[in-house]
C-alpha cells in the first residue's frame, strides 16, 4: 500500500556507518518517526505531495519510498 504525504525539504547532518560504506546514519535534524525521501530525491519539491510505498529493504527490514503524488 501506499499512503499520501508531503515532502519537506530539511537540512541534517550525516556520518557513515562503519563497515557500510553505502549507508549513513542521519545524527541530527530529524526527530524520531519521521521518515527520510533517499531515492528520487532531485526531482522532489518542496511540498510537493507524495507517495510512500514500504518495501524491502537490502538489510531485510522494511523500507520506504516516496514519488510524486498523482
Amino acid at each position: 500500500g501506499s499512503q499520501a504525504m508531503q515532502a519537506r525539504r530539511r537540512r541534517v547532518r550525516t556520518r557513515p556507518l562503519a563497515f557500510q560504506p553505502d549507508e549513513v546514519e542521519v545524527i541530527e535534524g530529524l526527530r524520531a518517526g519521521e521518515r527520510v525521501a533517499s531515492t528520487g530525491v532531485r526531482a522532489l519539491r518542496d511540498g510537493e505531495r507524495v507517495n510512500v510505498r514500504i518495501q524491502a529493504a537490502r538489510s531485510g527490514t522494511p523500507d520506504e519510498a516516496a514519488e510524486p503524488a498523482s
